[in-house]
This record gives structure tokens, C-alpha cells and sequence, in this order.
């Protein structure tokens, strides 16, 4: 278009991620299994991996980092409650979906671990703990989600189905599995969860899936399983698929894995939360990987991504919020490495969506 600057084509997506949000005022989906805020209604069948729940009032929608209930965090879940890892975090994601990272597998044979071994069964009896604190949907795009093998990877599907619980996503492919959807008012909203440590991503193939997601929904959420341990800025691999993302499609990007926090970037006016790092893990030999960021998204009265900082350093597993001093002190460290254009943002834990949309799409969300 002519005379049209290089921030308006860059930003533009993010009117269009507010002009969208503004009009879901009211959460529903189209196949109606379960409330987190009322009874169990009925147990989706096995064979429906995209079986949805229903959240209704809500306006919020919250991304947690990994969560791993085996070795340390299962025995303290034995000696001493099963929601013993959520019990500092509980009532925060009161009406409202949460997406979680379960970095595990249930298995009714193999329900423990040792410290050493990098493989995390879960005794099946811990669903419930998920179901209590809130989380509504988890991704099992990830490289443990296979650990008990096949058989247990559909028991776990079909028991986080049991407790209504959605599971999308698989541990080495990239299809239709990893894909469910929300509908929001009259729009429909796509999580896509997506592994791509075992194998180097086939660009045709997500290009294809995002094109086909697309056509079913008006929002795509990239819930991603990526990047290197222990390292708080993403590699050059995770900003090239990003990128590749955004052309293909892609309106926010949220990545898990690293273990600890890594940058908020901003790619064509798309928002990439690089690593939310852990939410509940048995890590502790570093400050960072007892840290964390829950990101939420909220659209009234103003739609805006927020930043919630938890720490998990003053009693292992259990993460809490950050107090206001830790929260700023961590927030600052993360600006510092984020894109130039959200660094204040970043420092502050939010990024309101119709500040940064410039298009006259942002018109329509402060009406």
C-alpha cells in the first residue's frame, strides 16, 4: 500500500489479534464436555482427541510453562497431598482455560522415577490434582509424553478425558492430533501444540497444517516445544521456525522447554513468548530454573498479554506468584533481552495489545 510505514505492516496482525479478541465476550464451545466451574457433565470417548470444555463467563485464557508430576514432585505428591505442587498457586485460574505443558506420561504400571532417570511416569491418581487446580487443556507435544510408550500415551489421553481435561498433541508427529479448537463468541480460536526436538521440523508440512487450521478457525495459537536447555535467549533454529510460523500463519507463538525464561520477541507485529520456562519441576540448581512466567491473555475491558512472574526457589516444586520487589527485578532482566520495541512493556508485565497495534483496526477495540 503506498505510503504505508514498516510498523503498520509489521504490526498489523496485532490489530487484527485485537479486533478479534474484542468481540469474545463470552467463552463457549461447540462440543460442551466439561466446566471447571460445575459438575463433570459427561467423559469424552477416547476417539475424539479434539473433545472440548466449556468455560463459561470467562475472558481469560492462561499459559503455564512445563509441568512434570514425576520423581521429586510424585513422591512429594505421596508423602504429603496430591495437590501438594499446586497448593501455593491455587485460585488463580478460577473460570478461566488453562493450557499447560504436561511433560509426562500416566501410567497405571509405571508410577515412579529416580532423580536420574530422564524418563517421568505418573500415577494416573495425580489427574485429578491437574483437574482441581484449574487446568483445562495440556499439550503432550513434548519428548516425555512417550516415555510409558503408545498404549500409555492414549491411557493418558483418555484419562485427562475422564477428568475433562483436553490432550492435544503428540510426541513426534505434527497432524490433526495436535490441533483443538475454542470457539469464542462467533470466532474460533486453534491451539496447535507442536514438538520439534527429535527431528528438525518439516516446513511443508506445518506450512500445511497451519493452512488447514486456518481454514477452520480465526486465531492460531502456536503452543510450542523447542529451543536449548538452560540457555535465557532463544537460538537462531527457534527464531528461524518462528518466523516461518508468522508467514505461515501463526497469530501468537508461546514456547516451552528451555527450562528457564527466555525473550518476548515480536515478528511482523506477532508476539513470540520464546519459554515460559518451568511451572512445576524437581530443578533447583540454578536460580533461573525456579523461576517462571504464567502468560495471560485478556481481552476486557482492554485486551492485553500479561506477564506473571512465579518463583519456586523457597519451596521446591510449589510455585507461588513473585512478590512485587522479585517481580520487577525479574521482569527488568527479561526486557533487557526482548525485542526494542516491548522492552518497556516487558518491565512492566504488560503488553496492551491496542497500544501496539497501529492499523486502523485498533479503532475498533477501544470503541
Amino acid at each position: 500500500m503506498s505510503g504505508e510505514t514498516e510498523c503498520v505492516r509489521y504490526l498489523r496482525p496485532l490489530a487484527l489479534l485485537c479486533a478479534f479478541l474484542s468481540a469474545g465476550a463470552l467463552w463457549s464451545y461447540t462440543s460442551t464436555v466439561y466446566s471447571p466451574v460445575a459438575p463433570l457433565l459427561l467423559a469424552p470417548s477416547v476417539t475424539e482427541p479434539h473433545a472440548m470444555a466449556e468455560v463459561t463467563g470467562t475472558t481469560t485464557l492462561w499459559f503455564l510453562g512445563d509441568v512434570m508430576l514425576s520423581r521429586q514432585v510424585g513422591r512429594f505428591a505421596r508423602e504429603r497431598s496430591p495437590d501438594y505442587p499446586w497448593q501455593r498457586i491455587n485460585g488463580t485460574f478460577a473460570e478461566a482455560y488453562v493450557i499447560a505443558n504436561f511433560e509426562s506420561c500416566l501410567s497405571k504400571t509405571q508410577t515412579f522415577s529416580n532423580e536420574a532417570q530422564l524418563r517421568f511416569p505418573v500415577d494416573p491418581s495425580l489427574v485429578s490434582s491437574i483437574q482441581r487446580a484449574g487446568v483445562t487443556h495440556v499439550s503432550l507435544a513434548n519428548n516425555h509424553s512417550l516415555d510409558c510408550g503408545p498404549a500409555d500415551y492414549q491411557y493418558t489421553k483418555a484419562a485427562m478425558a475422564s477428568s475433562g481435561i483436553v490432550a492435544f498433541g503428540h510426541g513426534v508427529r505434527t497432524d490433526s492430533e495436535s490441533v483443538t479448537y475454542i470457539e469464542i463468541g462467533t470466532s474460533t480460536v486453534a491451539l496447535i501444540g507442536i514438538h520439534t526436538l527429535f527431528v528438525s521440523p518439516d516446513l511443508s508440512s506445518l506450512r500445511t497444517l497451519l493452512t488447514q487450521t486456518d481454514l477452520k478457525s480465526d486465531f492460531q495459537i502456536v503452543y510450542i516445544h523447542w529451543g536449548n536447555e538452560y540457555e535465557l535467549v532463544s537460538s537462531r533454529a527457534q527464531q528461524t521456525l518462528a518466523t516461518e510460523l508468522v508467514a505461515a500463519g501463526a497469530d501468537l507463538i508461546v514456547g516451552h522447554h528451555p527450562h528457564v525464561v527466555q525473550e518476548i520477541g515480536l515478528i511482523n507485529g506477532v508476539p513470540v513468548v520464546y519459554s515460559l520456562g518451568n511451572f512445576i519441576f524437581d530443578q533447583y540448581f540454578s536460580v533461573e530454573v525456579q523461576r517462571g512466567l504464567m502468560l495471560k491473555l485478556e481481552w476486557l475491558p482492554t485486551p492485553t498479554l500479561s506477564l506473571h512472574p512465579i518463583t519456586s526457589a523457597d519451596s521446591r516444586t510449589q510455585p507461588r506468584s513473585m512478590t512485587a520487589d522479585e517481580r520487577v527485578e525479574f521482569l527488568k532482566s527479561v526486557a533487557l533481552r526482548s525485542d526494542p520495541m516491548l522492552r518497556s512493556y516487558v518491565a512492566v508485565g504488560v503488553l496492551p495489545l491496542h497500544l501496539l497495534a497501529t492499523s486502523s483496526k485498533s479503532a475498533i477495540i477501544v470503541q
